[in-house]
């Protein structure tokens, strides 16, 4: 008998997918493929449709950059990127493709569920999307004539003469490729931006030496600067030795962080050492900067030449952030709230501050300020509850249920009957350990205090009889 049920619940998964891959697709649902299909083919050609000042792309040989220093010379995708991108493109479009077949199938038996054949129709688009960005990668390049640059796309061909550039840039997103930003003299000024994905020789350096480089002229404009800043010392050499010594701390700020990662996350002992170094790092930051007026800055690009300690002064906070929502549980955020306002606005005054320049860019201004929120709120909650001395008041509950969340980070949640002040079941994050340990039914205890800031806070933890 058992033997038998082991076959029956394996067969049913195989005889399901042989049925759905049998089942013919309905009108409707071709259709809804179709119809995603051709709105991604018509907007990649409206995007590339051809000006009267493009033409065809022409095959120049077939491959990799011409051999020799005479133009033209072709650049096409390395090998390795076009490979990574037909693989993840590939994924998703299979992915999509059978997603696609599954709610058809399920879409047939259904009467073609309208909300279904949407979904349909968007994945028609998302596949067919990826097929375009796998040949438009195949088939794109970079041509360099003596007096131009040709970009040669799926569709279209730019092409822009090299009096016409007037600077040029290369930026560095995160987990993604450089990225080459050209700004035009005419057009308004527009900028052409092309991910660099194609390997760069000599002759590519050569073409653009002429065009001014906007990073250079920064590090030039920044290393001028310094020498003039008497701030700093007394002599250009002793200006000079201020400027290495702040690139080198904060190529070490970026270690640092690294290791207070791990420090802060997977191994917090001593516990209160490491809320304390968190708590300190961004202060440490403000006052190092502070002592080189006009030498660090905020969000430095790539390039710059310009010392930044950004890191220091956010990812404490964020780390900090992360252990209160891991270690406490707060009963009047409203208050803490206030506090985390206050905190945060305090930082940021001493980061305007210790970086005038920062004062010149509302922008980033805000969005450290935005940032810094984390620092304030991570640091008041766990201030509010390792300062604070009392023996607090014990309850009792009951553990109603258990579960471990979904995502990236996940966490391990008690659900726990009403206790105290609280009047209706609360999910609770606690340890691993102790979810481990506790089972729905058990008896646990919640450790109430008043907090060091007048914030009530409370901890669960194994009741000990």
């Amino acid at each position: 008998m058992h033997g038998y049920a082991s076959l029956d619940q394996t067969a049913a998964p195989l005889s399901w997918a042989g049925a759905l891959v049998s089942t013919p697709p309905s009108a409707q649902f071709v259709e809804a493929l179709a119809g995603g299909a051709s709105l991604a083919l018509a907007l990649l050609y409206l995007s590339r449709r051809f000006r009267a000042d493009e033409s065809p792309p022409v095959d120049y040989m077939g491959g990799s950059a011409a051999i020799g220093g005479e133009y033209p010379r072709v650049y096409r995708v390395t090998p390795l990127w076009r490979a990574g991108i037909t693989l993840l493109a590939g994924i998703l479009l299979l992915g999509s493709l059978a997603a696609a077949w599954g709610l058809g199938g399920m879409a047939g038996d259904i009467g073609d569920a309208p909300s279904r054949l949407i979904v349909v129709f968007i994945l028609g688009f998302v596949a067919s999307g990826a097929v375009f960005y796998i040949i438009d990668n195949l088939k794109s390049m970079i041509v360099l004539e003596a007096d131009r640059i040709e970009i040669h796309e799926l569709w279209r061909v730019r092409r822009i003469p090299r009096a016409d550039i007037e600077t040029r840039q290369v930026l560095h997103p995160p987990n993604s490729p450089a990225l080459l930003i050209l700004r035009l003299k005419s057009a308004n000024h527009r900028k052409i931006k092309l991910p660099i994905m194609w390997e760069r020789d000599s002759t590519w350096e050569a073409w653009f030496a002429a065009i001014p480089d906007v990073d250079a002229q920064a590090a030039k404009a920044f290393e001028a600067a310094v020498e003039a800043n008497t701030d700093l010392g007394t002599t250009p050499a002793e200006r000079q030795q201020k400027l290495d010594t702040a690139r080198k701390v904060a190529r070490y700020a970026t270690w640092v962080n690294v290791g207070l990662i791990a420090w802060a996350y997977i191994y917090p002992h001593p516990y209160e050492l490491v809320i304390f170094v968190l708590a300190l790092l961004p202060w440490v930051a403000v006052w190092i900067m502070a002592r080189s007026p006009g030498l660090y800055t905020l969000n430095a690009p790539r390039g710059s030449g310009r010392p930044d300690l950004t890191v220091l002064v956010i990812s404490p906070g964020f780390l900090l952030t992360l252990r209160a929502i891991m270690d406490v549980q707060i009963l009047d955020w409203q208050r803490l709230l206030l506090w985390a306002m206050v905190a945060a606005a305090a930082l940021m005054g001493g980061v305007l501050w210790a970086v005038p320049a920062a004062r010149e860019k509302p922008s980033t201004a805000a969005l450290t300020l935005a940032l810094i929120l984390a620092y304030g709120y991570g640091v008041c909650a766990l201030g509010d509850a390792v300062l604070d001395r009392s023996d607090g008041a014990s309850y009792t509950t009951t553990v109603d249920g258990k579960h471990v969340t979904s995502g990236r980070n996940k966490r391990p949640m008690l659900r726990l009957a009403p206790w105290g002040p609280r009047a209706a079941e609360d999910n609770v994050a606690v340890p691993w350990d102790l979810y481990y340990r506790t089972n729905v039914g058990d008896k646990i205890c919640v450790q109430l205090h008043p907090g060091a800031l007048g914030v009530p806070w409370y901890r669960v933890t194994a009741c000990q009889f």
